[in-house]
This record gives structure tokens, sequence and C-alpha cells, in this order.
């Protein structure tokens, strides 16, 4: 009988698993929290900016933990159109433990590489598809559409948000032009004001994309008017509970 025990052990460490041990591992009891991802559609993209998501994008996703579930979501005119267009959690097995952690367990390494795979290439083409679809609104609705995700996944662990953007708010709660021309701190209390600070206490945030005009050819924004908004939603961002921000114009704060 120990045998045989030993056997089936070993027939398990090597991935053959009878039965019920051979079903699909959710990979979401492994994950600690949520990852969100906002991909602002308003601005139709160029080159540079298919190249500045993409760059960041790579980094970002090698930087997603077993288990994590990322959930991805537009930017539009308006936060009630914002869709969700991915969400699964990052299939692997987790790390550590000893020889009967691994015996026992019933992740097998080879299939989470594999459905790890799977995992990058439907995710990619989603990202594709957005690339691809060109879009343009009159009007961007950033911090609603901000405030409306971070209330749907706090209570799932939210523990990171990423934003792709140029972060050119345009709406009745903050116009463009009082966004660029007034000063951070009293744009700041208007929208305190109508109580739309997003539950970002203990997240970690990324903003990228930033410092492009709307102008024909997206030249980089004038240095004071860069200041103000980079002011504005860093101060935002601060009063929200971030733990940690990083704003640029590419992943991790760089530029901008």
């Amino acid at each position: 009988m120990r045998a045989r025990g030993l056997v089936l052990a070993l027939l398990l460490l090597l991935g053959w698993a009878p039965g019920v041990l051979a079903a699909r591992q959710d990979y979401c009891k492994l994950g600690t929290g949520t990852v969100a991802l906002l991909i602002d559609r308003t601005t139709p993209y160029d080159q540079q900016d298919m190249d500045i998501l993409v760059a960041g994008l790579d980094k970002f996703v090698g930087e997603l933990k077993v288990g994590d579930r990322l959930v991805v979501h537009t930017i539009t005119d308006n936060p009630a159109a914002s869709a969700r267009m991915f969400e699964e959690c990052v299939p692997g097995c987790p790390e550590g433990g000893g020889l009967s952690d691994w015996i026992m367990s019933s992740c097998k390494p080879t299939v989470a590489k594999a459905e790890n795979r799977e995992f990058r290439r439907r995710l990619a083409q989603v990202l594709v598809g957005m690339l691809k679809d060109k879009q343009a609104y009159p009007r961007s609705e950033i911090l609603r559409t901000l405030d409306s995700v971070a209330r749907t996944y706090r209570g799932r662990g939210l523990n990171r948000l990423i934003v792709f953007s140029d972060l050119l708010e345009h709406s009745d709660v903050l116009s463009y032009t009082a966004l660029s021309e007034g000063q951070p701190a009293r744009n700041l209390k208007n929208v305190t004001d109508q109580r739309l600070l997003a539950p970002l206490s203990d997240v970690q945030v990324d903003m990228f994309g930033f410092g492009r005009g709307h102008d024909p050819g997206r030249k980089a924004l004038p240095r004071p008017v860069e200041n103000r908004i980079h002011d504005f939603w860093a101060g935002y961002l601060r009063d929200s509970g971030a733990r940690e921000v990083r704003i640029g114009l590419w992943y991790g704060g760089q530029g901008g």
C-alpha cells in the first residue's frame, strides 16, 4: 500500500492526475488582489502613442503575479459606457513550499505555463483590437471613470491601477481650459467638493501617456501647462489615498 501511495504521489508530481485532481486550476484562488488597467479611447492613437502603450504594457504584464485578477476597462466620454474588455487571473503555480507541497498540489507547472501563454495571447488580442479601432470623443471623462472603476473593484482587493491616458480631462466636472490654465489646488478643491476623490487607499498608481497635447501633430505640452496638469493629478491621487504614484510619458514615470 505504501508503494502504491508513493507511485501515486510521484504521478501527481509529474503532472498526471486522475479524476478530480485533473480539474482546471482556479488561479484566482492563488492571488491576493485585483489590478485594473484603464485605456483612454478619447483621442485617436498615432504611432508614438502605440509605441508608448506597447512598451509600457510589455513591462507591466511582466510585473503581474500569479493569481492577480487583471481587468481592462476603457475611458470614453461617458463613465457609464466604460467597457470591461478583459477579466482573467494570471495562470501560474505558487512558488516556495517543500516537496510534499508540490506532490499534493493540483497545480501543474507545465499546464500553468501553457495557460499563461494563452492568457497573454488573449490579452494581446484585446489590446491589438483596441489599437486598430481608432476612436475619438468630444469629451474626456477620466475622473468619473477612475472613481467608478475604483469603487467597483475595491471590494475585490484593488491594489494596482494603471492608466494609459494623456490625462487631458474635459468634462462638466473639469474643463480642459480649467485644467490647463487654472491653479491645481483650486481644481482639486472643486473635484473634492463634488465628492469625486476615488477610493484608492493603499493602491499603487501608474499613469503613462501624459505630456502630449491635442493639437495637430500632438506636440509636447508647454512646460507651464504640463506642470499644472501634473500637479493636479498628483494631488488628486495623493488625496485619494494612493500609496505610490508615478506619472509620465512612458510607463514607470519616465518622461513628461
